[in-house]
């Protein structure tokens, strides 16, 4: 292999390199703010005086099976609405014009009944569709703690009242779910899956993107060194017109890439136009 033939694959191979490893750090960086993308979904109408979501009840512990999930909505005069997949209600309120404060479960029994805490301390169950004072302690109930995942986890929506979620850790992956309160009342889900193969998936594409544009900067050097080496040509006007035809010969094989995605990639530099 000819000295000049072995520089140009090294730099080849030093660009490439260079494109890859920057390139599966652009991935890198996009996995968990962009990618996986988000999926949403409409689950219903509340009431438009709607202010808080106070609580979600999840009947699977996954990102999947939604339909049968309950949410309960505050409005601001402190009625709750209890809501499901396109289906809304409003929930009987607390004796004696108790405000709620949490809502929360007597169990993690997927038939276990709702329970209100209320502001001044006291605890109600709902049995029948109705609120029954019961005793016990704040703590020994259940449920996930809502979190405001909207702007947590940096969703692409906008006039956002409040949102909840959580996360669902799984032995190769982590299901995200975010429920959206809109100012008009509009509910929303916002699902993704993280796990390893998509995480994979987003650091090789990064690395080829990266591998392909590290070859295509070979043509831009041998350019500016091509040009320097004309503008260093004091030989005749013949001579040097000669020169520029050698030199801007047919271009090298690691120039031209059939394509990429439906997208050619081929560089085309032209040559200076010798004066004279």
């Amino acid at each position: 292999m000819h000295k000049k033939s072995l520089r140009t694959f090294l730099i080849a191979g030093a660009f490439a390199l260079i494109g890859a490893i920057i390139g599966i750090a652009i991935g890198a960086s996009l996995y968990g703010t962009i990618l996986p993308f988000w999926s949403a979904k409409s689950i219903g109408q509340t009431s438009e005086e709607a202010i808080d979501i106070l609580f979600v009840d999840y009947q699977y512990a996954d990102a999947v099976h939604l339909e049968g999930n309950t949410l309960y909505v505050e409005t601001r005069f402190g009625e709750i609405y209890l809501v499901s997949q396109n289906n809304s209600r409003l929930l009987s309120p607390l004796p004696n014009e108790n405000a709620v404060f949490q809502i929360r479960l007597s169990g993690w029994e997927a038939d276990a009944p709702i329970v209100a805490i209320a502001d001044q301390g006291f605890i109600y169950q709902m049995v029948n569709n109705q609120w029954e004072t019961i005793g016990g302690d704040v703590e020994q109930f259940k449920g996930f703690t809502p979190r405001l995942c909207a702007d947590e986890w940096h969703l692409p929506v906008t006039g956002v009242i409040d949102s909840a979620g959580t996360v669902f850790s799984h032995a190769l992956a982590d299901e995200y779910v975010c429920y959206v309160l809109h100012a008009n009342g509009q509910l929303q889900v916002w699902t993704r899956t993280r796990d390893a193969f998509s995480l994979m998936g987003s650091l090789l594409f990064g690395g080829l993107i990266g591998l392909i544009a590290g070859f295509n900067t070979i043509p831009i050097v041998n350019y500016f060194r091509r040009v320097k080496g004309h503008r260093q040509d004091s030989s005749s006007p013949k001579a040097a017109q000669h020169s520029v035809q050698q030199t801007w010969g047919r271009p090298r094989v690691f120039w031209h890439f059939p394509g990429f995605g439906g997208i050619p990639f081929r560089w085309r530099i032209h040559p200076p136009t010798p004066s004279g």
